[in-house]
């Protein structure tokens, strides 16, 4: 494979999921891209001893720092794994409301990209 061309895919997911995680997580203080709420499983809510809104925030500053960490080449691969763990669960709790099915199915590419990232800067980080 073209090392030039891993990189630029490389650099092309990190960035993109280092926005995604860093938008999404300021959004959870603002909603104005999306009300969070709506989103949120009540069986998860049961399991979680924290009201929705407490657990939004938490949610937020997580992916902002998940951004964050993305962003930096030493943990690009460590984030970028986080990540894709976080989407499928976030896939697993739109599933549980039994609809948005087609926004579950985004998640779920997101964490096969976020995988690929990860998987890929690890190749990158081996050959140097």
């Amino acid at each position: 494979m073209n090392p030039k061309k891993i990189s630029l895919v490389v650099s092309l997911l990190k960035t993109t999921y280092g926005l995604l995680f860093l938008i999404a997580g300021l959004d959870k203080f603002f909603n104005t891209a999306v009300h969070w709420g709506k989103h949120m499983s009540g069986y998860f809510l049961s399991i979680i001893p924290l009201d929705m809104k407490t657990l939004i925030f938490i949610i937020g500053l997580f992916e902002i720092f998940l951004g964050i960490l993305i962003f930096l080449p030493k943990w690009t691969k460590t984030g970028s794994l986080i990540a894709s763990v976080l989407l499928i669960f976030i896939a697993l709790n739109l599933i549980s409301l039994r609809s948005y099915y087609d926004l579950a199915l985004c998640y779920i590419v997101m964490a096969i990209g976020a995988l690929a990232l990860s998987i890929l800067t690890s190749t990158i980080q081996h050959n140097d």
